[in-house]
């Protein structure tokens, strides 16, 4: 005699993902405070919690953000959906938005029974507006070349993404804002500057990636009585959980015991051990 088929638990908790292009959180037409309150009335409407909020401060049109294959690897891992304010927040580009719909669980909160033709034609006129904000960009930084050309050394511009401009010789500008000081148009004389920032950059993300995968590692010791980091990285790798050096179409970018050692071992710097393990 078959068994019943037991339904699935609905989820009780979401990871919600939030997406700004640059610090000027307004020039997007929708800041981080506007997303994260169109969010939570959603959340509220249908009984939901926050598992977990990530922000990145990043294009629409790009692809590889780290922060986004953290929430989506989040999601996935804790069997929960993955909201977002509006549907541009997750991309501009219409094949990657279209195929992270495909292959992930997606709740968009101002338009939560979207059809797949009504994301589908939302994904297309999101990408044409994405290639228009390239070309107005474009556009707009000969313009302020061709100004630039004229004005005297020592001058400075402030532009609408709030990049601040200074003119240190003929043809050569420096340029602050998001990532810091930058010199274009003749190379970067902060290059220790610009290294130790990166160095701090990639240890901020591996942070953020631990801590992304700690309640799945708690869940395999506690209730998978799993305790070996070959155990864990096995468990991993048959919950689909990617690594942080996972990359697309690589076979090899699976989980080791000694990534699962690392994982650890920066969680309990952090001060969020998973438990004693064996090695």
């Amino acid at each position: 005699m078959r068994k019943p088929i037991q339904p699935q638990a609905k989820p009780r908790s979401v990871v919600t993902y939030l997406r700004v292009s640059t610090d000027s959180q307004g020039s997007d037409g929708l800041g981080i405070e506007a997303q994260r309150s169109l969010i939570a009335r959603y959340l509220e409407r249908v009984g939901l919690s926050v598992e977990r909020e990530f922000i990145e401060v990043q294009s629409g049109g790009d692809d590889q953000r780290p922060t986004l294959a953290e929430a989506l690897q989040l999601s996935k891992a804790l069997k929960i959906p993955l909201v977002v304010a509006k549907q541009d927040r997750l991309s501009r580009n219409a094949s990657f938005a279209l195929k992270l719909f495909a292959t992930h669980k997606i709740i968009v909160a101002e338009s939560p029974e979207d059809s797949r033709l009504a994301r589908g034609v939302k994904a297309v006129v999101d990408d044409e507006e994405r290639v228009r904000i390239a070309t107005r960009t474009r556009q707009a930084l000969e313009e302020l070349k061709k100004r630039a050309i004229s004005l005297p050394v020592g001058s400075v511009i402030v532009s609408k993404r709030n990049r601040i401009h200074h003119k240190v010789s003929d043809g050569r500008w420096m340029t602050e804002g998001i990532a810091g000081e930058r010199e274009h148009f003749g190379g970067n004389p902060h290059l220790s500057t610009a290294s130790a920032k990166g160095a701090e950059g990639k240890r901020l993300s591996a942070d953020r990636f631990a801590l992304s995968i700690l309640p799945v590692l708690r869940e395999l010791f506690e209730k998978g009585k799993l305790s070996t980091s070959p155990e864990l990285a096995d468990a991993l790798n048959a919950r689909g959980v990617r690594p942080s050096t996972y990359k697309e179409g690589v076979r090899e970018s699976r989980w080791h015991p000694s990534g699962v050692r690392n994982v650890i071992a920066r969680l309990e710097r952090l001060g969020s051990p998973v438990a004693v393990v064996a090695v």
